[in-house]
């Protein structure tokens, strides 16, 4: 069940306390003094056993990774503000106790720092990591299609995507589009809700998870790769594309500016207007 609705969102709090009993109880027969503990992410099922194994033993280092800041639940638009708006206090928590138990913690951007300066984090903790792909050279013959790769969900655009590509294809009558990525039963119904809407089941393709090569294939075949993200951290994706030779357009998201701005083939966008997309 997805977190983009209510009852998605109590039963991934509930999934996430039961990790964290899971990890704190596995940490606290197995840790010892001397070992770091790397956290990937600031959800609380990281972030409570770090904690926990912290008080037990305090001379153990932790690291972690932070992407961004959740918005307000006001400037999630599209999410169901209940959802957003404990999306954000239980990021709020993660934060405050990493504050206090961090050794470093790694984000991929400036944007990134700034957020954790806001919120109280001493400067000689944060560690600007950026982010990086495999090199590769091969670049397919392009194709007459556009490619998004993501999660299928509200927060990633992939719904405002088949908004936007139904004006597109009315002009452009022989463009596809292609959409790689993962999905709860419950988006894929809504995407392909949207894909009849529009009359356009036979010029969109979703292909759920790929491999990476085929991931590469897809990406370097396209046009255009087409990233709707509402909310980004870095967007490594654009990064794969322009290797592959493959224009991006994309929000003006604070994060893909810092990274992407100096680009030529990447064309920003203001935040959400899907005309000017």
């Amino acid at each position: 069940v997805t977190a983009s609705n209510i009852l998605g969102g109590v039963l991934t709090l509930l999934h996430y306390l039961i990790r964290s009993w899971t990890t704190s109880a596995w940490l606290i027969k197995n840790a010892r003094e001397g070992d770091i503990i790397y956290l990937t992410g600031d959800f609380v099922s990281n972030t409570i056993p770090a904690w926990v194994i912290k008080q037990k033993i305090p001379k153990i280092k932790i690291v972690a990774n932070f992407y961004h800041r959740n918005p307000p639940p006001h400037l999630r638009p599209g999410n169901p503000f209940i959802v957003s708006l404990l999306s954000r206090l239980l990021q709020s928590f993660s934060l405050h106790i990493l504050k206090r138990i961090a050794t470093k913690i790694f984000v991929l951007s400036k944007v990134g720092e700034e957020e954790l300066i806001r919120e109280g984090f001493k400067t000689d903790k944060i560690v600007i990591s950026g982010a990086g792909v495999n090199p590769h050279r091969a670049v397919r013959k392009k194709k007459n299609q556009i490619i998004f790769v993501g999660r299928v969900n509200i927060t990633k655009g992939a719904f405002d995507l088949i908004d936007i590509f139904s004006e597109v294809a009315r002009i452009e009558k022989s463009l596809n589009l292609v959409i790689v990525g993962g999905s709860s039963p419950e988006d894929k119904v809504e995407l392909k809700k949207r894909m009849s809407k529009y009359g356009l089941t036979k010029r969109v393709s979703y292909l759920g998870f790929v491999s990476e090569e085929k991931k590469r294939t897809l990406i370097s075949e396209s046009k255009v790769l087409a990233l709707p993200s509402k909310e980004e951290g870095f967007g490594i994706v654009a990064m794969e594309a322009l290797q592959l030779k493959t224009p991006v357009v994309c929000y003006d998201l604070p994060a893909l500016k810092a990274v992407f701005s100096k680009f030529k083939a990447v064309y920003f966008v203001r935040c959400f207007n899907h005309d000017e997309f």
